[in-house]
């Protein structure tokens, strides 16, 4: 990824699970992308104009979005998802650690900067 100067986003940290919700049919960070970012347009305005989607200010959407997404539906205040709190097997449930929460991470080893507009409001 380095010599090739890509961006990689990790749905979340080693030592955490990605969650996914059983009613949004995908995980939170495909939905903090697709649905909140793209479709309801809440990444708009992190690039250089308010009315655009910007690749950068997307994936930067997405790793602030998802801890608050986390949040909303542990704390009971998204009531759009149906996240199962059993225990995975081989694991506990991050659902259950009360400081521990989906985080992802964007590592971006681009060597040169160029906006890439995905999307125009």
């Amino acid at each position: 990824a380095y010599d090739k100067g890509i961006r990689i986003l990790a749905a979340s940290q080693a030592n955490d699970v990605a969650l996914e919700s059983e009613k949004i049919k995908q995980g939170l960070l495909t939905y903090a992308l697709v649905r909140e970012g793209l479709e309801k347009g809440q990444a708009a305005g992190r690039g250089a104009a308010k009315n655009e989607i910007t690749l950068d200010g997307w994936l930067q959407y997405a790793t602030e979005r998802v801890p608050q997404l986390y949040d909303d539906i542990r704390e009971g205040r998204f009531k759009d998802t149906g996240i199962d709190e059993q225990v995975p097997a081989g694991g506990a449930s991050s659902l259950r650690k009360p400081k521990s929460f989906q985080q992802p991470s964007l590592f971006d080893f681009r060597k040169f900067s160029k906006e890439i507009i995905l999307q125009v409001q």
